[in-house]
Formats: structure tokens, C-alpha cells, sequence
């Protein structure tokens, strides 16, 4: 009989820390512990992850409260509990507390995916005025990069000034790897502007 007091006072004791876990979280996860007085402010709601509130879209926690937040033309809002909590919409740049319509010069179009700036189409790049075309020498083609000359010459010439001139090679000769210079084919030396017999 011993033996059964024992095992229902132990029983007992998990049910009474179960019972008790179960009051803690509804009480928790209830609203109970959401605010310093369990009051959600106006313009606010119930926090999608974890405990307490968040302030709703176009409003910012300031203390215990919600206050809007003032958002220009053009823009909107992000939110953020940090820095200005609005964003200008595509095609737009902050200036100050404003934000105003980026100027896309042509043969350029608005970068991605911020769209706060512009970029210049292929055979284009950046220049003083806006987008100044990249001129190809003959023999040439248009390069990716965004820096130096935008161009290279194909494969068998070379670059000279702003034009591409042939690769000359020599008896006993092939072009290198890069196809803009040539090498001795084995076993025949380079010397100068000739290959030589070792």
C-alpha cells in the first residue's frame, strides 16, 4: 500500500508541474506579456513571431506607443525600426527627406534591383554628359567591363593606339594562347622577330 501513496504523490506532483506550465503559457502567449500594463497600443498588433507587439506598416515604436511616421511622395514604408523607416519607390532617389525621380540620360536605363541609379547599355559607359558610345576599332569586340577601354581585338590581332593590327607571325611560328602574340613552334627559339634553330 506504501508502495501506491508513494507512486500517486509523485503522479500527483508532475500533474501539479504540468498544470502549472500550461497556466505560464497561456498567460504568456495570451497578450498578458505584451505591453508593461498587457495593453496593445493603437496602431499596433500582436507580434507575428515571439512575445509582445509591433507597431503596424507606416507607424515606428517610440517607448510604449506608435507614432507615424511621415513619408514623403514617392516612397514607402519599410518598417525599419532604425534609420528613416521609408524607402523611395523605384526610379526615385532620397534627397534630404524627399525623394526625387532619378534623371536617366540616354542609352541608359534604371540598374537593378534598387533603381535609385542608372547604368548605360551595352556599347555605352559613363562619361561627363551621360552615356558615351564605346568605339570599336575594326577587328574588335565589345567587352563586359565597366572600367578601362571597353573593347578588346579578336583572336590573331593585337591592340595598337585605338585601333586592332594583325598578329605578324613568322616561318616556324603559331599564336600563343591569348591570340594577340605568337611563339616558336618546338624546337625553334624566339630571337626577335624570328624563330631559330637551337
Amino acid at each position: 500500500m506504501k508502495f501506491l501513496a508513494d507512486w500517486m504523490a509523485i503522479t500527483d506532483l508532475r500533474l501539479c508541474k504540468s498544470f502549472l506550465l500550461i497556466v505560464l503559457s497561456v498567460l504568456f502567449f495570451s497578450g498578458w506579456a505584451h505591453g508593461e500594463d498587457g495593453a496593445i497600443p493603437e496602431n499596433a498588433a500582436r507580434a507575428q513571431f515571439g512575445s509582445g507587439w509591433e507597431c503596424d506598416q507606416g507607424f515606428r515604436k517610440v517607448g510604449q506607443v506608435c507614432e507615424k511616421v511621415s513619408i514623403p511622395d514617392n516612397a514607402y514604408p519599410t518598417n525599419r525600426s532604425y534609420g528613416s523607416a521609408w524607402s523611395c519607390n523605384r526610379g526615385y532617389r532620397r534627397s534630404g527627406d524627399t525623394c526625387v525621380e532619378v534623371e536617366i540620360p540616354e542609352n541608359a536605363y534604371l540598374n537593378s534591383p534598387r533603381g535609385d541609379d542608372w547604368e548605360c547599355h551595352r556599347g555605352y559607359r559613363k562619361g561627363e554628359l551621360g552615356c558615351e558610345a564605346i568605339i570599336v576599332p575594326e577587328n574588335g569586340y565589345l567587352t563586359s567591363s565597366t572600367f578601362g577601354i571597353g573593347w578588346k581585338c579578336e583572336r590573331g590581332f593585337k591592340k595598337a593606339n585605338k585601333s586592332c593590327e594583325a598578329v605578324t607571325i613568322p616561318t616556324n611560328a603559331h599564336l600563343d594562347m591569348s591570340g594577340h602574340d605568337w611563339r616558336c613552334d618546338p624546337p625553334y627559339r624566339k630571337r626577335q622577330d624570328v624563330c631559330v634553330a637551337p
